[in-house]
């Protein structure tokens, strides 16, 4: 069957996978050879749930042929915004 991912700068891309024996991870391993992005930074939603069980099948999330996946980023674990208020005041924020 086919799905389609959706990538993060709006582009297509459709891959040939099996429903009942693909798994979550084998998707990430997919995307991170067209698209580059590491397997760890990537998360994937279908119908408003993240596939968040990279041993899951996509039939075990009720995708099927030519349904949409959406990638998203996920962020670092120790990431941080500083945020320049002022010529004196900087705040700090953490992501965590």
């Amino acid at each position: 069957m086919r799905i389609m991912v959706r990538t993060l700068r709006g582009d297509w891309v459709a891959l040939d996978v099996d429903g009942a024996t693909t798994t979550v991870a084998q998707v990430k391993g997919m995307v991170m050879a067209r698209e580059r992005i590491a397997v760890a930074m990537q998360r994937l939603f279908f119908a408003g749930r993240c596939l968040d069980d990279d041993h899951s099948t996509l039939a075990d999330y009720g995708v099927r042929h030519d349904s949409v996946v959406f990638l998203s980023l996920r962020l670092a674990t120790d990431a941080y915004q500083y945020v320049q208020i002022s010529r004196r005041t900087v705040m700090n924020f953490s992501t965590n």
